[in-house]
């Protein structure tokens, strides 16, 4: 079955213009909320090494294998998985891996939808100066009070999908390039201002680059390392192989990945110095997840003279890239419904954000009404552990296994535009026996199997 060579919603204007997007997408919570605290448990420094390592040995492979059925595709996930294994002779069941990379997806886009829509209400909360002065019962009473409240919790997550839906309905040229190149500015422009505003701009904010305790380089650090190197790229969600299937073929998909990554990595730089000045001023523990950035760092934020900005700023950034990667993810699962079932793109994405926003209805009362599960977990907890730790490494696990058993070397070779030297078959031997191996590590882990 061919494929076509250029896809039916158009091209990102040029390399720089995907960077940017693919980097707001890829860019997730664990940058702000988990990073930093596995950088100080781990070494500081040191621990950056052991992540830099595991992310060229797996967070890039993955990448670029994903990348690489979206520049031979050229379609949505579902039929570029199915085409390109009819190309080469196997089943289109392949589809399967696009479909469940679409569920892993919008698993996640619902949680960010409850996140990201807390992150805008503490947004507002922060111009009106409520989080000035708050000690630790204050904090978690504010965080009660938003849980709580049906009415304004729904509110924030209504804003959250609607801007997601009117930036996805107008398509890629008018939607997504001006949609994402915003959010990417708006990322990284608050990310510097609060490495600039914050308390440690003169007391080396960026003194944990220098700590190298090799002690502390433990199997629970390497462990560590990896399961946020797998997490760090936006793979398993449909994602990567969508927006990459808008690339032109002038542009390098290795380049492009490699951009990517320094974008994400340089933002998980200063997501770290930033939390952990605020941390260290205001002497708090270093702690990680929803925790963290809604109840210890409005602590931190509250007892600065600056707190109205700084407080501002930090949850603006953090509704930027739940946003960020909910519009991603929206857009994967929309562009799959327009090209399989020929439905209009605004109508697609409003029947998609529509079923969303009713299913993010049901955590929010979840979390109003405190209906745990058996466990006394909530169901939002419920949701995100099950798209984290095991619909998001499953499709990745498939995704790297299908590129590097099922398509042909040659066709990996020709859409990573990568002549066939040392370069080529270091990381296609990476691709095909280790990234495999890693993922399964992170599965083993992230069930509780190497505890």
């Amino acid at each position: 079955m061919p494929v076509p060579r250029r896809s039916l919603q158009g091209e990102w204007p040029g390399l720089f213009t995907f960077v940017f997007a693919m980097a707001g997408a890829s860019i997730g919570l664990g940058s702000l909320w988990r990073f930093p605290a596995l950088v100080e448990a781990h070494g500081g420094g040191v621990f950056l090494l052991a992540y830099a390592a595991c992310v060229l040995l797996l967070a890039l492979p993955l990448q670029l294998a994903e990348m690489v059925v979206g520049r031979a595709g050229r379609q949505n996930v579902v039929n570029s998985y199915g085409d390109l294994a009819q190309l080469h002779g196997q089943s289109d069941h392949w589809a399967w891996v696009g479909r469940l990379m679409l569920f892993s997806g919008l698993a996640l886009l619902l949680v960010l939808m409850v996140f990201g829509g807390w992150a805008m209400g503490y947004v507002f909360r922060a111009t009106t100066g409520a989080l000035g002065q708050l000690d630790a019962i204050d904090a978690a009473a504010l965080l009660r009070g938003l849980q709580g409240d049906v009415e304004r919790s729904l509110l924030w997550v209504t804003v959250f999908a609607a801007t997601a839906v009117a930036v996805v309905s107008q398509g890629l040229s008018r939607g997504l390039v001006p949609g994402m190149l915003v959010l990417a500015m708006l990322l990284f422009t608050g990310l510097v201002l609060l490495v600039l505003l914050g308390p440690g701009a003169e007391s080396g904010q960026f003194a944990f680059l220098l700590q190298m305790d090799y002690s502390q380089l433990t199997r629970e650090a390497w462990l560590a390392a990896l399961r946020h190197a797998f997490y760090t790229l936006a793979v398993g969600t449909g994602v990567v192989v969508t927006l990459t299937a808008y690339l032109p073929d002038r542009v390098s998909v290795v380049q492009a990945g490699l951009l990517v990554l320094v974008a994400d990595l340089i933002a998980a730089l200063l997501g770290t110095a930033v939390v952990l000045s605020l941390l260290q001023q205001a002497g708090l523990p270093v702690v990680t997840g929803p925790t963290l950035v809604f109840q210890v760092l409005p602590v931190a934020i509250g007892g600065l003279g600056n707190s109205m900005l700084l407080g501002t700023l930090f949850y603006l950034v953090l509704a930027v890239v739940a946003l960020s990667s909910g519009v991603a993810i929206l857009e994967a699962a929309t562009v799959a419904v327009v090209e399989r079932h020929g439905v209009r793109r605004g109508q697609a994405a409003i029947s998609i954000g529509l079923m969303m926003w009713f299913l993010a209805l049901l955590l929010v009362l979840s979390q109003a009404m405190g209906w745990d599960v058996p466990g006394g977990a909530s169901a939002l907890d419920v949701v995100n552990l099950v798209a984290a730790r095991l619909l998001l490494p499953l499709s990745a696990l498939l995704a790297v296994l299908y590129a590097g058993w099922l398509l042909s070397s040659e066709t990996v070779r020709f859409s990573l535009g990568y002549p066939a030297g040392w370069g080529f078959h270091l990381w296609y031997g990476l691709l095909r026996w280790c990234a495999p191996v890693l993922v399964l590590l992170v599965i083993a882990a992230n069930l509780g199997l190497l505890d």
